[in-house]
């Protein structure tokens, strides 16, 4: 299976590991150190052993939810483990967020409840949310911020066309009038006499 935006593998000690950078694993990462995940991402690029085995806890959770922090204390021992680690951690990382992000990544980025709330008006669950890197999430609310304001649009165009009554555009509501047995014959003639003179 390939790899998703916010995944990379890590090879350590003769095992395949795959980390995922998702809200769940920000949220871990957060409530574990302390630190705003914004501030974990400052300290990527000289980031200490205890900043490296958290951030690769928190990254392993989606698919190792089993190894708890001394496993992965274990697996980063050594300087092979360390250096393997922290390129997988970046790769990851940086592959999530999204591609506007920038240099400057400010703490606004990072409110999960804002994100989480943008995230359910563009129709994503909440597991589908903890789930999803943050440049996934990106991709979804922008995309439902324009299919509101294309709605939005069409209802204003709509209501603008005076010429245009509302049962043509969307439908007519409740039960339509029956035909009588004169409509529905002049309706099958009409359909049936093109059909006969082609074959």
């Amino acid at each position: 299976m390939g790899a998703r935006w916010g995944e990379s593998d890590l090879n350590v000690a003769g095992e395949r590991y795959r980390l995922a950078f998702s809200w769940r694993a920000i949220a871990a990462l957060e409530a574990e150190s302390g630190v705003a995940a914004s501030d974990a991402l400052k300290r990527l690029d000289a980031p200490t052993v205890t900043d490296l085995r958290l951030m690769l806890w928190a990254l392993l959770d989606r698919h190792h939810h089993d190894l708890v922090l001394e496993d992965v204390g274990r697996l980063v021992a050594d300087e092979a483990g360390l250096g393997a680690a922290a390129g997988a951690i970046r790769v990851a990382m940086r592959s999530g967020l999204p591609e506007k992000a920038g240099k400057r990544r400010g703490e606004s980025s990072w409110r999960v409840s804002e994100v989480l709330t943008q995230s359910a008006r563009a129709g994503m669950t909440v597991e589908a949310f903890w789930d999803s890197t943050p440049r996934e999430t990106a991709i979804l609310i922008a995309a439902g911020s324009r299919r509101l304001r294309e709605l939005a649009f069409h209802i204003e165009a709509c209501h603008r066309t005076k010429q245009l009554k509302w049962e043509t555009a969307v439908g007519r509501d409740g039960p339509r009038e029956r035909q009588t047995e004169d409509q529905m014959r002049d309706a099958l003639r009409a359909w049936a006499k093109p059909n006969m003179e082609e074959s």
